[in-house]
């Protein structure tokens, strides 16, 4: 299990006070068993390439699915000698939001269907050649895209993401 432990220095912040941005979705993970959990960082800006699964709770802390937040998070080291094995040690609260937008790459995480192509509607069954509607589903929580053209399927690897990549 990951929790981040790192300090944003004793500047403005102070020693037990640290910046996260938090991802516009929860992922699968697993700590005690299967679960989804929050996709954090630490820092003033985040990388895309950055983010890691966050497996504890932020107390005070509502996460609201397409949005990316910039948080500062007040961390509070608890007594291990009464912290349970699969539990951290680490206290998490919110201190404050300092930004809540939009995650645009969110508007991806769909199933996207072909229902026209150059302008003609696409009826399947019709012509004995498509069974079925082309589609992607892209999977932006995990990454990857899958797809299927009415005859062959598609899967792949999502490389880079950001507001205007899509690789």
């Amino acid at each position: 299990m990951l929790f981040l432990t790192a300090c944003s220095g004793e500047g403005r912040n102070g020693p037990d006070l640290h910046i996260y941005w938090i991802n516009g979705l929860k992922v699968p993970c697993t700590g005690v068993g299967p679960m989804h959990c929050l996709q954090v960082q630490q820092g003033e800006t985040p990388d895309p390439s950055a983010w890691k699964p966050f497996y504890g709770t932020i107390k005070g802390f509502e996460f609201e699915a397409g949005f990316l937040y910039k948080i500062v998070v007040r961390e509070k080291q608890l007594d291990a000698a009464k912290v349970p094995a699969d539990a951290s040690s680490i206290e998490y609260t919110l201190v404050k939001i300092v930004e809540k937008r939009p995650d645009l790459r969110v508007r991806l995480h769909d199933i996207w269907i072909v229902s026209s192509l150059e302008g003609k509607e696409i009826k399947p069954g019709t012509d004995g050649l498509l069974p079925e509607l082309p589609r992607l589903e892209i999977r932006v929580d995990e990454m990857k895209y899958y797809g299927n053209d009415g005859c062959n399927n598609l899967t792949g690897g999502i490389i880079e993401l950001d507001d205007s990549t899509l690789k």
